[in-house]
């Protein structure tokens, strides 16, 4: 009666067949077993392929010291995962104070960017207020413009009614002088007409 095969006879054979150098895969299992159904051997090469990392870092982590008892060699290992973990654990601690280097580094610019953010705004407005007095100034210079414009042209008309007009005496007052009681405007009303 044949006997059946167990989880234990096929991750021997597929650590066999690696060590050769080749893949282990259901036929050449059951090949290099001479015996096994392939359901069985698909279940249990399953269970191989799941704990292969686990196998292989304990492996690593195990110190080869040739031709050693096996108490040195379990010791040497020891020591060697002992100074892995410190080493692990000097590295954490240098990376959390990268990482907290890091972050002071990253709160300084976000201190930097709202100052700027703030320094922007400020500058915005008062850029919003000197774009709002050169328009006002440039309506005002507008109104002025139109205003000496209005102005000229009221000289213009006045000169040339001026100019149209006879010629007074050179002694004859203003209107408002005859009327005044001042004894300067006495005098001007007894100034004789120049005649022409």
């Amino acid at each position: 009666m044949a006997r059946g095969i167990t989880e234990t006879d096929v991750h021997a054979a597929a650590d066999e067949l690696v060590a050769a150098g080749e893949r282990p895969t259901v036929e050449r299992i059951r090949t290099h077993l001479g015996t096994g159904s392939p359901n069985t051997v698909t279940r249990w090469l399953e269970t191989w392929w799941q704990r292969l990392g686990q196998r292989l870092e304990a492996h690593a982590a195990r110190v080869d010291v040739p031709h050693a008892p096996e108490a040195v060699s379990l010791l040497a290992s020891q020591w060697w995962a002992s100074a892995l973990a410190n080493a692990r654990d000097i590295a954490d601690l240098a990376l959390a104070e990268d990482l907290a280097s890091l972050e002071a580094g990253k709160r300084q610019l976000a201190q930097a960017r709202d100052a700027l953010n703030v320094e922007n705004e400020a500058t915005r407005q008062r850029l919003a207020s000197a774009l709002h007095a050169e328009q006002l100034a440039q309506t005002q210079a507008g109104e002025l413009q139109r205003l000496v414009s209005q102005l000229q042209s009221q000289l213009t008309e006045t000169a040339q009614r001026r100019f149209l007009q006879p010629p007074r005496h050179r002694c004859q007052p203003p209107a408002f002088a005859w009327t005044c009681s001042h004894p300067f405007a006495r005098r001007l009303k007894a100034c004789p007409p120049i005649q022409a």
